[in-house]
């Protein structure tokens, strides 16, 4: 089967998966500082099997393309851009990998979306690319439970394996799977985040504090440390207390808690005044000189 994937490194197994048993025509990555999972592994794949890499937007005369030469399938799994969606007739089959359990979780951030609102599962929805996002018609959908030692990162890791199987289930028989897809029973709201104001790490916090703001938004959980705004790429946290508030060790920053400090690996964000401020995730489109801090979606 001729592929275009679209996506990153949530679902680099699939993509292996695809190289192996497939065709892939090009690889689309695309992924913000803040994503919990990059491109980066996924790339380095794909140019090792000479497969093209893009990271500019798919565009309709693209699309109309990749099909005149054959391609059979687009296949997005955690991809941030809006993609043309062309009639069926004219040969257009595409297929997203949603991180959660369709119609609930629409939107950018669902896995932090369901730590936010304490939800015990959750699961992958596999469906067709529609006009509206997260809106097509479901083909797969699989559920996994979500326990109290899970933090983000084990759910995104969850919805990997999940929606690795779901794929070897679609590509085993894709022209039933696709043809047999069902219309969601209804289109609900986007989630967004209620409560990213409060993920913030500050000094006044208990260490169980921090770890609670952790385990929901990982890589979107902001710090300030000498007047610059970091993305919190790693967490960790200890007990004992601290004579200051910062310590930059090089591997990491150690930094006080109300009752402890934590360890942090730490990401700068690109535009650290917004992001600070910013209390909604996905953040507000803000201009720097035409730079947008947040997906186009």
């Amino acid at each position: 089967m001729k592929i275009v994937f679209l996506g990153g490194d949530t679902f680099l197994r699939i993509f292996a998966y695809m190289l192996a048993g497939h065709e892939v025509m090009a690889l689309y990555a695309y992924g913000n500082q803040e994503d919990c999972f990059r491109s980066g592994e996924i790339v380095q794949l794909a140019r090792q099997h000479d497969v093209p890499v893009h990271y500019g937007k798919l565009s309709e005369a693209d699309v109309r393309q990749y099909i005149e030469r054959g391609c059979e399938m687009f296949f997005s799994a955690d991809y941030g851009r809006k993609i043309p969606v062309l009639p069926q007739e004219e040969g257009f089959y595409a297929v997203n990998l949603h991180n959660a359990l369709l119609p609930e979780g629409r939107g950018y951030c669902p896995v932090e979306f369901a730590m936010e609102q304490g939800l015990r599962r959750s699961g992958v929805t596999m469906h067709k690319l529609a006009d509206k996002f997260d809106a097509g018609e479901i083909i797969l959908q699989e559920s996994f439970e979500i326990t109290a030692e899970d933090d983000s990162v084990d759910v995104y890791l969850k919805c990997a394996q999940t929606g690795f199987r779901m794929t070897e289930k679609l590509l085993e028989n894709f022209t039933y799977l696709y043809g047999h897809a069902r219309p969601q029973e209804k289109l609900l709201p986007t989630c967004k985040l209620e409560h990213y104001d409060e993920a913030r790490l500050s000094h006044a916090l208990s260490v169980a504090e921090a770890r609670r703001l952790y385990r929901i938004y990982n890589c979107l959980l902001r710090v300030k440390i000498h007047d610059r705004v970091y993305f919190v790429g790693g967490f960790s946290c200890g007990k004992a207390e601290l004579c200051t508030d910062v310590i930059d060790e090089g591997w990491g920053v150690l930094y006080r808690l109300r009752d402890g400090h934590a360890r942090l690996q730490l990401i700068e964000a690109e535009h650290g005044d917004a992001v600070w401020q910013a209390e909604t995730y996905p953040f507000p489109r803000m201009s720097w000189g035409g730079t947008d801090c947040r997906k186009n979606s």
